[in-house]
């Protein structure tokens, strides 16, 4: 996708979940495994970290979010090739209720 889709999917993303404030946030980071697990558990946790502070900047509340950062496990897919590695560097956001 281009840039500026991102940007307003990111911007829709922020609105629903001020939207549902009655929801915890949790956001973990993946990557890869080529490389250390310790350099890609830091780089999932600094990519699950930006979309933290995305979310913060845009006026959601801190006190419901949960960031994690755990590299190279729970692949969607296959390491081996290019593709495969590029979707497993990704960022999942998941809400839950707190009702």
């Amino acid at each position: 996708s281009d840039w500026s889709s991102d940007v307003c999917s990111s911007d829709l993303m922020a609105r629903v979940i001020k939207e549902y404030d009655a929801t915890k946030i949790r956001i973990i980071g993946y990557t890869d495994d080529t490389g250390t697990v310790a350099e890609k558990t830091a780089f999932s946790l600094r990519q699950a970290n930006t979309v933290f502070n995305f979310l913060r900047l845009n006026g959601v509340d801190i006190n419901r979010i949960v960031v994690d950062g755990l590299g190279p496990y729970n692949p969607i897919a296959n390491n081996k090739t290019l593709e495969g590695r590029k979707k497993n560097h990704r960022v999942e956001i998941t809400l839950t209720n707190v009702q």
